[in-house]
């Protein structure tokens, strides 16, 4: 297309590589109902096995023919850089087919917005389904039992309900580097956890950016002071996965993996990093989150959250470059297509928050009212 032809080529055949890894979560469904012919083995996730530093790595990997096979071992695969860019292509548009049978049983996405939960009353004036609110102002991991019923009877009597909450372990815990000390931070999350569950809450967004960030300078002169991001990366699944053991009784509630794009965290920036986690922990209390400003701002392909499927339980969105709320200008609507159509894909049925700026000409209910709109259109 004449879009496609002003992108560079690296963004080209990043997006077509990530949308053939979706063939990996959704092809046998689609193999199935007879739309395409059974696969062993076309392409894989080389980027599961490479750091957020090296996303280069799986593009090169792709030139050079290699896959992994269900069994999750590198072979190298006779096919052609331009053969597989063109079997890319036709599988995307495959799977884009298989997204209009699975669109009708959808249903209707829930939407809600960031904000305190003095705004609830507006947010239900305007037709949103629920509000989303800060762990430690909302759930008050910090306060005591007295000061939680309080706070239990004011969340329950919201008029709309408290779906969602982020900011969930602030920064004075430390989750990776020499100094990680879990303790501390697994008892603030299950309290926070707890109460979640009492009021209904369904997802706690796992961002946590000060908490998570790997400490050191990439620019020290000394190796050892440089971050070590791999070794970050293990703490911090074994972080999620002690956290699901504390709370494993828990029916409802989860905690959402957010990925952050690199200039926000050193660790865990795309969605297919977070389903590696997710995987690793095998925790109906541990999901995973998209957020779209996040993604777009990464360049990550909305192939991804295909690749998560059923393990997407929530989602933020935000204007692309200015993160202003969705419709504050119309003309980067188009940016949000393909990540609706992949949540149409795999049947979305969650939450979408706007995390965002409100900045803008009208009164914010106008604003509220445009950024509702302009997400029902997809």
């Amino acid at each position: 297309s004449g879009e496609s032809k002003r992108l560079r080529r690296y963004d080209k055949e990043n997006l077509l590589w990530q949308s053939a890894v979706a063939i990996r979560s959704v092809g046998w469904k689609v193999c199935q109902n007879g739309t395409i012919p059974m696969l062993d083995s076309l392409v894989a996730d080389v980027g599961q096995r490479a750091s957020a530093s090296q996303a280069a790595c799986r593009v090169g990997l792709a030139k050079r023919g290699f896959a992994i096979t269900s069994k999750v071992r590198i072979n190298k695969v006779n096919i052609q850089r331009r053969n597989f860019l063109l079997t890319a292509v036709a599988f995307t548009g495959m799977l884009a087919h298989a997204g209009k049978s699975l669109k009708g049983n959808s249903g209707r996405i829930k939407f809600g917005v960031c904000r305190p939960l003095s705004d609830a009353s507006i947010l239900k004036s305007v037709g949103y389904d629920f509000i989303e609110c800060d762990v430690a102002s909302a759930l008050m991991p910090d306060k005591g039992d007295d000061d939680w019923k309080r706070q239990r009877d004011k969340i329950l009597s919201l008029a709309v309900p408290l779906r969602s909450c982020n900011g969930f372990i602030p920064g004075r815990f430390r989750l990776t580097g020499p100094k990680a000390d879990f303790a501390p931070a697994l008892d603030y999350a299950e309290i926070a956890l707890r109460r979640a569950e009492e009021v209904g809450v369904k997802t706690i967004v796992f961002g946590s950016g000060g908490a998570r960030n790997v400490p050191g300078d990439y620019c020290a002169k000394n190796f050892r002071d440089v971050p070590n991001v791999e070794k970050g990366f293990e703490q911090y699944t074994q972080f999620c996965a002690l956290l699901a053991k504390r709370i494993e009784d828990l029916k409802d509630v989860c905690v959402v993996i957010e990925p952050l794009r690199p200039n926000e965290s050193n660790i865990v920036n795309f969605v297919w990093q977070g389903v590696q986690i997710c995987n690793e922990v095998n925790s109906p209390r541990v999901r995973q989150l998209a957020d779209i400003f996040h993604m777009m701002m990464g360049r990550e392909s909305a192939a991804s959250i295909v690749q998560a499927g059923s393990l997407l339980k929530h989602c933020h969105i935000a204007e692309h470059t200015t993160r202003n709320f969705p419709g504050s200008d119309p003309s980067r609507n188009h940016y949000f297509r393909a990540y609706f159509d992949a949540l149409h894909t795999i049947g979305y049925t969650g939450s979408i928050s706007c995390e965002c700026g409100w900045a803008g000409e009208g009164t914010f209910p106008q604003k509220l009212e445009k950024a509702l709109k302009t997400m029902r259109e997809f």
